[in-house]
């Protein structure tokens, strides 16, 4: 049995693979030790332990030293790959390449194939384009959907006092009757906002892939995970039906919570040997 961790910005994430399939998954805030110990006391016993950590190398080594401590099993640090999974890097430098970005690359086109998009929507959004053929293009990184709204809400006094009081929710999609979702108060135009600046650059980045599925490999793929997918797999659906016409219009959408666990459950993939 393998206990696979994600190590993000802002939030921890796992879940102990079999040959099965997931099971006993779970997610804590990244500095919340009481939730790290539903983890860390759970009565799961696996002989591997792997890890992606994008929240630094502090955060990582304590995370890995308490996994070692609490299972007896050295934990193995994923990193990026220039091949894996039928996916060729575009990275110049293919280490550099974010893990998780990497790993969800690879676990998308493992799952799907290509052509595929991969939107990570976490503490920052990540935009990720593959072809057919599993040539990674490259992708794009922006502030995340809460981000976003909280620049604004730090970054102005009048923004801040007209709306209230900061939102601590995701961007809420809700029914209208125009073409954009737009705000009726400071708040909501915030909100939607930061969505739909996102939506656009998500269907923006699809249309080449969609001029390519043309040419008879399929309608192209989009994989949303992270915590703000819902929100924004909802927007891209509705998106979708309002411009059925429009270039980058013929995608798909899959949402998979647990993508980056997903890419570490691989084999074979590249992992920096044991500490």
């Amino acid at each position: 049995m393998r206990l696979l961790v994600d190590v993000g910005n802002s939030r921890v994430k796992w879940a102990f693979a079999t040959p099965d399939g997931f099971v006993a998954e779970g997610a804590a805030f990244l500095d919340d030790a009481a939730e790290l110990r539903i983890l860390l006391e759970c009565g799961w016993s696996p002989d591997e332990i792997r890890i992606a950590n994008v929240a630094g190398a502090e955060a990582g080594a304590r995370i890995a030293a308490s996994l070692r401590q609490r299972f007896r099993v050295s934990p193995v640090l994923a990193s990026s790959a220039a091949t894996g999974a039928g996916v060729r890097s575009g990275y110049t430098e293919p280490r550099l390449l974010g893990v998780d970005r990497w790993l969800a690359l690879c676990a998308a086109f493992a799952r799907y194939g290509g052509p595929v998009c991969v939107v990570d929507a976490g503490t920052a959004t990540t935009i990720d384009l593959v072809t057919a053929t599993g040539q990674h293009q490259g992708g794009l990184i922006l502030p995340g959907l809460e981000l976003m709204q909280s620049a604004l809400w730090r970054g102005t006094s009048d923004l801040a006092r007209l709306a209230g009081t900061e939102p601590r929710d995701g961007p809420q999609v809700a029914l209208r009757d125009h073409p954009v979702l737009l705000g009726r108060d400071t708040g909501a135009a915030i909100r939607y906002g930061a969505l739909q600046a996102t939506v656009s650059l998500v269907r923006d980045c699809l249309e080449p892939l969609n001029r390519t599925s043309l040419a008879g490999s399929g309608p192209p793929l989009l994989v949303i995970t992270g915590g703000g997918a819902s929100a924004l797999q909802a927007e891209l659906s509705e998106a979708r039906q309002r411009f059925a016409d429009a270039p980058g219009a013929g995608y798909r959408v899959e949402h998979r919570p647990l993508l980056v666990l997903e890419g570490l459950a691989l084999d074979p993939l590249c992992f920096d040997p044991p500490p």
